[in-house]
């Protein structure tokens, strides 16, 4: 169906119980030649993404998040050339994170969250990346340590790599990240103290770090002011990093923070509506 909606320029078929495959139709531009936004989020779609996708330079738009999407994802993607929002979070896709999402010059919003990727560094070439605001890879198997490039993405907003195997410390160039209001990187290996170079323009809202090894002080972050939601491995009577500004103290090795916070973005909105979050509710030890 809507093989002959050639002036549709928005397809919202998000939140029903969808299920089947992809129609392929939907992503090629010579039947829908008008089509910039594309949503099949929250639904039941199973099967793999075409691997035929046809070069296509109006979509702006896909999301497929909360499906039942499995294989790799398709090479044949990278035709979305006009790409700006993609997220694909929550379904069964397996293999190595796509390095080809790297050739998105235009991309604001990426979010490859919860997929079982093959364990890897994440990939050096997404640093070309640079239009990026929002970047999520949570559970997606990602180790090695932070990479110090994520400092050059300097329009990020909001930063997810929690839940994964990283290792190290926090590289001091996260400072550069002057616009961050979120940055999740609690339920990894982390070590060490955190850079005082963390947000020097006191724009940062939100962060998570509990559930890692970091040592010292975070006294500085709460004197910038701002950040209204830290939680961090500060509970008594052996707290890792000293905290007077945490909203929530947890104890590493124990059951705190066991809610997800999953930013949440209407891609059909394109005003820079704030962020929600769909998961708000903690609980503490």
């Amino acid at each position: 169906f809507f093989q002959d909606a050639t002036l549709l320029t928005e397809l919202d078929m998000s939140s029903n119980r969808f299920n089947g495959n992809i129609p392929v139709h939907w992503l090629d531009q010579s039947v829908m030649a008008g089509l910039e936004i594309l949503d099949l989020h929250d639904n039941e779609i199973s099967g793999t993404i075409p691997e035929n996708i046809p070069m296509n330079t109006h979509l702006k738009v896909f999301t497929a998040h909360i499906n039942q999407l499995n294989g790799t994802i398709p090479a044949a993607l990278g035709n979305f050339e006009m790409l700006e929002h993609l997220d694909l979070s929550s379904n069964s896709f397996v293999g190595p994170m796509p390095e080809f999402i790297a050739n998105f010059s235009r991309l604001e919003y990426l979010f490859l969250a919860d997929i079982l990727f093959t364990p890897a560094l994440i990939p050096t070439t997404y640093r070309k990346l640079t239009k990026l605001s929002q970047l999520s890879l949570k559970a997606t198997e990602l180790t090695g340590t932070v990479p110090t490039w994520l400092g050059e993405l300097s329009k990020t907003i909001l930063l997810d790599l929690g839940s994964n195997t990283l290792t190290g410390t926090i590289p001091t160039e996260l400072g550069r990240l002057s616009a961050l209001k979120v940055l999740i990187l609690n339920r990894n290996d982390l070590t060490g103290q955190l850079p005082t170079t963390l947000n020097p323009s006191g724009a940062l809202e939100v962060m998570l770090i509990e559930q890692n090894s970091f040592n010292g002080t975070l006294q500085f972050l709460c004197d910038n002011g701002g950040v209204t939601d830290m939680f961090a491995d500060c509970a008594q009577p052996s707290p890792e990093v000293d905290c007077t500004c945490c909203s929530v103290c947890c104890t590493d090795g124990q059951v705190c923070n066991d809610h997800d916070f999953l930013a949440n973005f209407d891609p059909t909105d394109r005003t820079g509506a704030p962020y929600s979050f769909s998961d708000w509710n903690v609980t503490q030890p």
